[in-house]
């Protein structure tokens, strides 16, 4: 049976609270992790496994060192920063990588079992600047893809949408439940890994591959970074299509990479027919998303952490009632919003406590279970689960002793 295409209008907007409020993420600080895997001969490491470390006073103090069972070569690692960054911080950060491996001689193999992930922090996101920066990237995903790699094209472990259509359908749902239908682990091997939002409240990119050259990943940031930016514009999706029919695909292009259009294009054996098609085969993906709901009924919430340590939030929004009449039209549009997004099946145990207060006081209700301890990149698979070179999931983007300090 065909979805539905029209839906009811609402007599009053419907509020949208933050990612990470939405998903019940525990809120961190910075903009970025990145994960990086190597193979080559001599890197050194912390101890693992019983087995001894290697230099670890050579590590600098930003990175961890993961043991990944599924990397090869004469001698392998995997760094990962142990708190997310700014996009500011980022040269830096990389540059004291590589100068780990300059100090103790590391050889650096370009091989196709290493890739380089990239976890954008999207907890202050709110699902209309969500649903903005994912279609923009879906947009241009087969061009940045070929910069990535040759074998990063149809791999198993980094799909595209356009390989892979189900998992433009599973983000439509996202949005249309307003976060009610959980994005699972069969998304998990995705380009644009939209899982990553439940177990860690960021979103992965793992589409480049391993290098040698550390200038790779900095101009990949920038180009993250500037999607990531230009996200904030685009409050209404859909004026990302509008933004496309009136410069043209190529001026759109523009528009998305920036100051980076040549380093992608130069590095592409695409010519400008094939930039074209492959523009407009994005674009098609990306209205999926942005016409999957009327944005205009979506209105953003600022959410507060209670100064006291309680579970209740506060939401403020920009236009926050004065009267009763006005209040209560609030109260019933959050009752509303909140009929999608909280799933009896998901969270049965606090669902019938949602409730707003005479103040503008949300009570949550009592939280979920996995919301009691919440860790960044501790779940690991078994090294023989799949040939994949990221049995570490996630950069330690939260430790419940020490907040991360920009």
């Amino acid at each position: 049976m065909p979805s539905r295409v029209f839906y009811p209008k609402r007599d009053s907007k419907v509020p949208g609270v933050p990612i990470g409020t939405l998903l019940r993420r525990k809120m961190t600080k910075g903009e970025i992790g990145i994960e990086i895997e190597v193979e080559g001969n001599q890197f050194p490491k912390h101890a693992y496994n019983g087995r001894s470390a290697v230099s670890p006073e050579l590590i600098p103090s930003i990175w961890n060192y993961h043991h990944d069972g599924s990397l090869r070569g004469d001698d392998n690692a995997e760094y990962v920063l142990k708190q997310p960054i700014k996009f500011t911080e980022v040269k830096e950060a990389i540059n004291s990588l590589w100068d780990m491996f300059n100090k103790f001689g590391s050889v650096l193999a370009e091989s196709n079992r290493t890739s380089v992930h990239i976890h954008l922090n999207v907890q202050n996101f709110h699902l209309n600047r969500l649903c903005s920066f994912m279609a923009m990237y879906l947009s241009v995903e087969e061009i940045l893809t070929a910069w990535c790699g040759e074998h990063r094209i149809g791999n198993l472990f980094c799909l595209r949408a356009k390989d892979a259509p189900a998992i433009v359908t599973h983000l439509k749902k996202f949005f249309q439940t307003d976060g009610g239908h959980e994005i699972r682990d069969g998304m998990h091997y995705a380009g644009m890994n939209a899982q990553a939002l439940f177990k860690f409240g960021s979103l992965e990119i793992r589409s480049l591959r391993g290098v040698s050259d550390p200038q790779v990943i900095l101009d990949w940031v920038a180009v993250l970074e500037r999607m990531y930016n230009l996200s904030k514009d685009f409050t209404d999706p859909r004026a990302i299509m509008d933004n496309f029919s009136g410069g043209g695909a190529m001026g759109y292009l523009e528009m998305i990479l920036g100051d980076k259009l040549s380093v992608v294009r130069n590095n592409i054996d695409f010519d400008n027919q094939r930039i074209m098609e492959s523009l407009y085969e994005g674009i098609r993906l990306a209205q999926d998303l942005c016409y999957c709901r009327d944005w205009s009924e979506y209105e953003p919430v600022d959410v507060k952490d209670d100064p006291f340590g309680r579970n209740t939030k506060k939401a403020v929004p920009a236009d926050y009632p004065t009267n009763d009449s006005a209040f209560m039209s609030l109260n019933q549009a959050i009752g509303q919003a909140a009929q999608p997004y909280f799933a009896p099946e998901s969270f049965q145990t606090w669902t019938s406590t949602f409730s707003v207060s005479d103040t503008g006081s949300i009570d949550w209700g009592t939280p979920h279970a996995s919301d009691e301890i919440i860790t960044f990149g501790t779940e690991e698979e078994s090294d023989d689960e799949d040939e994949d070179a990221d049995d570490y999931d996630g950069p330690d983007f939260w430790n419940e002793d020490e907040e991360y300090m920009p």
